[in-house]
C-alpha cells in the first residue's frame, strides 16, 4: 500500500492546446483523479492553449500558458535532410528555458513524452522526480531517446515512471533507454459498458486528418443514412451542407466527457491507416473499448490484434471505401455477438486500466523502472 500523502505535482503538456484529442481528455482526466487524492496540482500548457482548453479541470488546479515549443511541428518545414535533428535540438533548447521558469514541485509527470522534453529535464537539473508516457515509436529518435536518459541518469534525475501507451510499442523501446526499464502503462479511460444504449445509431469522430481515414468520412456517412441508420459525428468543413441538413445526421456538441458522447452509439467506425497505429493507441477505440461499445477497425494494428482476439470488432484488411463498408455491414449483421463480446470485454478492460490506476503509475512508478 502507497503512503496517502499530498504532492505537489506540475502536469507538464506542450502539447496541450485546444480541446478535444488525447491531450485534453487524459489530462483532463489525470487532474480530477489527483485531485480527489487530495494533490496540489498546476497545468503547464502551451504558450498558445485556448480558453477552452483551460475550462474542464477540477476547482484549484491551474492551467499556465507555459511551453513555447510545438512538439508537433513538421521536420519538413524546416529541413528535408536536417530537419527532425534540427527540431530536436530546438525543442530542447526552449523546452529548457521553459522549465527553469517553473516553480519547483515534487514531481512532473508528462502524459505525453517526447524526447527532447526528456533530456531538457536532465539540462534543467530539475529536482522534481519526473515520470513520462510515450506514445509514439522512436523511429529516427532513438538516439534522442537514449541521450536523453544518459543525461538524466548523470544528472541524477529521479526517472519514478516511463514506459508506453501500448503493448505494442513497448518492444519498441527495449535496449533504448539505457539502464531504464520501460513498462506499458495502462490507458486512462473508463466507460459504463453496462449502460443503455440506442440500437440504431453508429459513431465516427475524429476523421479530419487523413491517418485517420478522412477521405473515407462521406462515403461512411451516406452509406450509413442510407441504411436508415443514425450517424453520430463531429463538426466537419469536410461534412457537404447536403448530408449535414440530413435529419438522421447528427452532430455532437463538444463534452469534456467524451464518454458521454460515444455511449450515445451503438457502433463506433474507426476507417484508420493502419500504418500509422501499428505501434500507437487511438483514444476514440480504447473510449469504446471501455465503454463496451463494438468496432469496425483496421486489421494490423496492436488494438485490432486484441479486440480481434475478444471477438467485439469487424476488421477491414483493405483501405478502400469497399472494404471498410463491407464491414460496416458485417458488423450490423453480426450486431448481438459483437455486442456481447464488447461489454464482456469492457467488463475485464476496466479491471486493469482507467485513470486512476493510470495516475498511480505516474505518481508511484513502476515497480522495477530501473533495471537491476
Amino acid at each position: 500500500m502507497h503512503e496517502k500523502t499530498s504532492l505537489k505535482i506540475s502536469l507538464m503538456d506542450p502539447g496541450h492546446r485546444n480541446i478535444g484529442g488525447h491531450h485534453y481528455d487524459w489530462n483532463t482526466a489525470i487532474c480530477h483523479t489527483l485531485k480527489a487524492e487530495g494533490h496540489d496540482i498546476d497545468v503547464y500548457a502551451s504558450q498558445h492553449a485556448s480558453d477552452e482548453a483551460k475550462a474542464g479541470f477540477p476547482s484549484g488546479v491551474t492551467v499556465h500558458r507555459h511551453f513555447r515549443f510545438n512538439p508537433y511541428m513538421k521536420a519538413d518545414f524546416i529541413d528535408p535532410i536536417s530537419g527532425p535533428l534540427e527540431l530536436q535540438y530546438m525543442g530542447l533548447q526552449s523546452v529548457t528555458e521553459d522549465l527553469l521558469k517553473t516553480p519547483p514541485a515534487d514531481i512532473w509527470i508528462w502524459p505525453t513524452l517526447f524526447p527532447h522534453q526528456l533530456a531538457a529535464c536532465a539540462k534543467a537539473q530539475t529536482k522534481a522526480s519526473i515520470s513520462g508516457c510515450i506514445h509514439h515509436p522512436p523511429g529516427e529518435n532513438a538516439g534522442w531517446w537514449r541521450m536523453g536518459t544518459n543525461w538524466c541518469t548523470k544528472a541524477g534525475v529521479d526517472i519514478r515512471a516511463i514506459g508506453t501507451s501500448t503493448q505494442d510499442n513497448l518492444a519498441n523501446f527495449h535496449g533504448i533507454l539505457g539502464e531504464l526499464h520501460p513498462q506499458a502503462f495502462p490507458e486512462p479511460f473508463k466507460g459504463r459498458p453496462t449502460a443503455k444504449r440506442a440500437n440504431d445509431t453508429v459513431g465516427i469522430f475524429g476523421a479530419t486528418r487523413k491517418e485517420q481515414g478522412s477521405q473515407y468520412l462521406i462515403p461512411i456517412i451516406q452509406h450509413c443514412l442510407n441504411h436508415g441508420l443514425k450517424v453520430l459525428t463531429h463538426d466537419s468543413e469536410l461534412i457537404p451542407k447536403r448530408l449535414k441538413d440530413h435529419p438522421g445526421l447528427i452532430i455532437a456538441a463538444f463534452e469534456p466527457d467524451f464518454s458521454r458522447v460515444i455511449e450515445r452509439c451503438n457502433l463506433v467506425i474507426a476507417p484508420y491507416l493502419w500504418t500509422s497505429y501499428k505501434s500507437r493507441a487511438s483514444g476514440i477505440v480504447s473510449q469504446a473499448r471501455a465503454s463496451g461499445i463494438p468496432c469496425v477497425i483496421p486489421a494490423g494494428t496492436g488494438f485490432s490484434q486484441d479486440m480481434e482476439k475478444e471477438k467485439c470488432a469487424t476488421l477491414f484488411y483493405q483501405h478502400t471505401s469497399e472494404a471498410i463498408l463491407c464491414a460496416i455491414d458485417l458488423a450490423i449483421s453480426n450486431y448481438p455477438d459483437l455486442a456481447a463480446a464488447a461489454q464482456t470485454a469492457a467488463l475485464k478492460w476496466e479491471k486493469i486500466n482507467g485513470p486512476r490506476r493510470f495516475a498511480s503509475v505516474l505518481i508511484h512508478g513502476h515497480e522495477n523502472t530501473r533495471k537491476s
